[in-house]
């Protein structure tokens, strides 16, 4: 009845990875919620378990039960769209990445993630615009890498290998300049 050793036993076992050591976590996490009902945030450990085996649907009714406790969740909503986009419901995943915009306080991320999702739709200009509206001036330097990436990937699937190649050298001295020497 240890929660700090029903939080240990999720995570090890979540570390393994296997499909019985998950089974464990899951369990861990299900008398964890027994001993702490209130504790919600054992709902995304959860989700972030079935969405680690793949089972998507099962991910999306924990994120979606969290989110019925906490509705201000940029990250959930975020996670969600993710788990969206890997059912192939470009709708579900935009609807939640819009939601993610508006309650994380940098929704730099989020919109990135539409971004990626108009250009895996192929509206590539209204992707492209996006990027150019997140061009400003006070981005720090990760961020800049942030969108300057999906700029390459954008490149890259519109068939700009050239452009692409530029980008991505900029982004080399770009991150250069990230890393410690």
């Amino acid at each position: 009845n240890s929660t700090t050793a029903l939080e240990s036993v999720a995570q090890l076992a979540r570390v393994r990875g296997t499909s019985a050591s998950l089974d464990k976590a899951l369990a861990a996490y299900d008398r964890l919620l027994e001993l702490r009902p209130n504790d919600y945030s054992i709902y995304r450990q959860k989700a972030d378990i079935e969405q680690q085996r793949g089972n998507y649907d099962a991910a999306i009714g924990l994120l979606s039960r969290y989110l019925e406790f906490v509705p201000d969740s940029g990250a959930a909503y975020s996670q969600l769209a993710s788990l969206y986009q890997a059912q192939g419901d470009l709708d579900a995943a935009e609807a939640a990445l819009e939601d993610a915009a508006i309650l994380f306080d940098n929704p730099l991320s989020a919109e990135l993630g539409l971004a990626r999702l108009e250009a895996r739709r192929g509206t590539f200009s209204a992707a492209i615009a996006r990027l150019e509206a997140l061009q400003v001036d006070d981005l720090l330097p990760l961020q800049k890498l942030q969108v300057e990436s999906v700029n390459a990937e954008i490149a890259i699937a519109q068939g700009r290998v050239s452009d692409a190649m530029v980008l991505l050298a900029d982004i080399n001295e770009l991150a250069r300049t990230l890393v410690p020497p």
